[in-house]
């Protein structure tokens, strides 16, 4: 089976090789502290950009030609689950709530000890999750 990722050329030819990561995989959020009575209404903000990436992740698998790699889809539930997890979501609530951490703050700090937890696994597949995150926190931006 052969794969292949199609993107803009940053040089002349093709190259066949292991692929390395050369940026981090940390995204950039802005930082800011919520006042107390803005809670309710950041932990709105954060669910109304996850159910669009949900919404978004949806709209990509019905619309997903028949002819893709099961794989593919399998990804995408996994994207699916890990949005849709209460567990996650109640720990991401916990960083706006008691820290007063705004949306995108809070997400990226849980999602840093969930990535954390994903590498103390030693299982490369477990680093397919990270797009998601970035997407999610794109959306609390409304970008």
């Amino acid at each position: 089976m052969t794969f292949s990722i199609h993107g803009l050329p940053v040089a002349r030819g093709i190259a066949i090789g292991r692929a390395v990561l050369v940026a981090p995989s940390r995204v950039e959020v802005t930082h800011y502290f919520i006042q107390p009575d803005e809670i309710k209404a950041e932990i709105e903000r954060l669910r109304v950009a996850r159910d669009a990436v949900v919404d978004e992740l949806q709209r990509m698998q019905a619309e997903m030609p028949k002819d893709m790699p099961p794989e593919l889809g399998a990804m995408l539930d996994v994207h699916l689950m890990l949005l849709q997890d209460e567990t996650l979501a109640y720990e991401i609530r916990r960083w706006i709530k008691e820290r007063l951490y705004n949306a995108e703050w809070a997400l990226i700090s849980q999602l840093e000890v969930v990535v954390r937890q994903f590498d103390e696994m030693d299982d490369p597949t477990c680093a397919s999750a990270r797009p998601t995150w970035s997407r999610w926190s794109t959306a609390c931006c409304g970008t």
